[in-house]
């Protein structure tokens, strides 16, 4: 029977074609979409004829979406254009085109569009959960009508919201008498008549705008037709829509509680359950999502039932590892929205049974309160050097960390160290008992390595892997990295002037006489590679080689006398290894 009101429509307007009346070039498109980590996009075709304006809004319930929308030619319509906001269930719509159901939305507006298809692409932001939502296009050009309703689906007792849009080119038709004739499936012959009115008077929520609307307060199960019936001065426009009501099915009591559920008992919660009550109406299989918030973060949670008639409860879990990758925080956390789906059978299709929103917070879990690996390698360390032969080289770079476990047993553990090039340097290890709680463990680097190689630090420490009981192996790819260390201060690195001339200008001169016999020795040594640094700057290495004789010559006789022995013994070692670099 809609099939015969829909062709009877079509010839009416046709017939009106012929006559001098104008013909509406608006119409309304409607597309919906589900968005997850494994299909994060959904791109469709929009048809546009000769408009003067199109209008696209994508709207999700509480994730935002990203939106391109590209002409014909491939030319993207610039997304700082977008308009982007998030109604409420109270909230009126700040924007004049059309209806906004409550939820994220995504809106553009694009002037004289060129004809032919439009290409539409919605996707998911990274690190955003999964979603569903719709798109829904009004395109309008000379006098143009668009009919739509505020939500396609109703159920029994709810307000029906319908709306003719009306537009002269880009200027909303105001002063015009418009109304709906409404048809329901079976009863075509007795339309119920809908008065719409562009008064700023609810429904209506601005006058003037070129929107006309009205409602009908309670409307039976079943599909409906509503024909929007715009009669200007001039001109008579009509425009289509359906929409349906569904027989009572279940809905929120708005009893809701939360717990924490530890499911392996060791005191750790492995979800968070937020119960929802329900009063069921008919039996059937039903699916719930709920939107937790935490700030500017949300995550969706959702569960399926079997029900039966009766006050039933329904309850969606929310797993520890989201929690604390989605929302990111300690609780309270936002119960934002709840959705009540009806789920489709052989006897009809899916259905939205319920919506609400606000529906208070959770207890305020901590992140701490909820389920972890039973090993974790902290960020974080600290690195040393070791000079175990006082020649003031590091022989090894000694690297403390923190683990953190909930099984004591004996433990082994394993890391490298890496330039900043990626080069690795070392592989230290170590092994022994933990207890349960944090621990300090340690890697232990040989130097030589890092001093042969001439690169230069900061150095990573990554790849550190812990094994030890069952289940408690723990990895980091990175734990943290050394401070800005040089080559040249570890065994085989590389000796410059510069350094010989730092070591000499700190190194204790004592002694009988004093500060001037000190300052003495320290000035005729200074002097030595002085004027060796000067030689090998010229190339004239030979020169420079027999100058640091000399300087060692002279550290050995200031050796136990003014220059502690051990230390003079360092220098002169650093002055003969220069000397073979040159």
């Amino acid at each position: 029977m809609l099939r015969a009101i829909i062709a009877g429509m079509l010839i009416a307007v046709a017939a009106r074609a012929q006559s001098a009346e104008k013909v509406p070039l608006g119409n309304r498109a409607y597309d919906v979409f589900e968005l997850t980590a494994a299909a994060p996009e959904h791109v469709y075709t929009l048809q546009v004829s000769h408009a003067a304006r199109l209008v696209l809004d994508v709207r999700t319930p509480a994730v935002p979406v990203d939106l391109q929308l590209l002409a014909p030619d491939g030319t993207p319509v610039d997304p700082a254009t977008f308009t982007r906001l998030t109604l409420a269930d109270a909230d009126v719509p700040p924007l004049g085109v059309m209806l906004f159901e409550q939820g994220a939305h995504v809106q553009a507006t694009v002037a004289n569009p060129a004809a032919g298809a439009w290409t539409v692409r919605i996707s998911l932001p990274a690190g955003q959960s999964a979603t569903l939502g719709s798109a829904t296009a009004l395109m309008t050009g000379g006098l143009g009508v668009s009919a739509f309703t505020s939500r396609p689906e109703y159920a029994v007792g709810d307000p029906a919201v319908i709306a003719l849009a009306a537009f002269d080119g880009s200027a909303p038709v105001a002063g015009a008498t418009a109304f709906a004739n409404v048809y329901q499936a079976g009863a075509e012959d007795t339309p119920t008549v809908v008065a719409l009115r562009d008064d700023g008077v609810a429904p209506d929520s601005v006058a003037g705008d070129g929107l006309y609307t009205g409602q009908i307060a309670s409307a039976a199960p079943g599909t409906y037709l509503v024909e929007g019936v715009l009669q200007g001065a001039a001109a008579r426009a009509t425009a289509g829509a359906t929409f349906q009501v569904t027989p009572p099915l279940a809905r929120f009591t708005g009893n809701v509680r939360d717990s924490g559920v530890d499911l392996d008992f060791d005191g750790l919660f492995d979800q968070i359950a937020i119960a929802l009550d329900l009063a069921v109406d008919s039996a059937g299989s039903y699916a719930v999502t709920v939107v937790l918030r935490k700030d500017a973060r949300t995550l969706v949670g959702g569960a399926n039932a079997t029900l039966a008639p009766g006050a039933r409860t329904i309850s969606a879990r929310f797993a520890a590892a989201d929690v604390k990758s989605f929302l990111a925080a300690d609780g309270p956390y936002e119960i934002a929205e709840a959705t009540l789906i009806r789920r489709a059978d052989g006897a009809s299709p899916e259905h939205v049974a319920d919506r609400r929103t606000g529906l208070g917070s959770t207890a305020a879990y901590t992140l701490a309160q909820l389920q972890r690996p039973l090993t974790l390698i902290r960020p974080g360390l600290q690195a040393q050097g070791v000079d175990t032969d006082a020649n003031g080289l590091f022989d090894l770079l000694h690297v403390t960390f923190e683990v953190d476990t909930r099984r004591a047993g004996f433990y082994i553990w394993s890391g490298d160290l890496r330039a900043a090039d990626g080069t690795v340097l070392g592989i230290g290890s170590g092994s022994g008992f933990l207890a349960a709680g944090v621990t300090t463990v340690a890697l232990d680097f040989e130097g030589r390595p890092v001093g042969v190689s001439g690169l230069d630090g900061p150095y990573l420490v990554g790849n550190v892997a812990i094994y030890g009981p069952p289940e408690s192996a723990a990895v980091s790819d990175e734990l943290g990295r050394t401070q800005a260390l040089s080559s040249a201060q570890f065994e085989g690195g590389a000796i410059t002037f510069a350094r010989l001339i730092a070591e000499v200008s700190r190194v204790p001169i004592t002694g009988r006489g004093g500060i001037p016999r000190a300052q003495g020795i320290r000035t005729s040594l200074l002097q030595k590679l002085g004027n060796a640094q000067a030689a090998s700057l010229r190339g004239n290495a030979k020169a420079s080689r027999s100058v640091l004789e000399a300087f060692v010559s002279e550290l050995d006789a200031q050796a136990g006398q003014h220059v502690a022995a051990a230390d003079a013994a360092r220098l002169a070692d650093l002055a003969r290894r220069l000397e073979t670099q040159l």
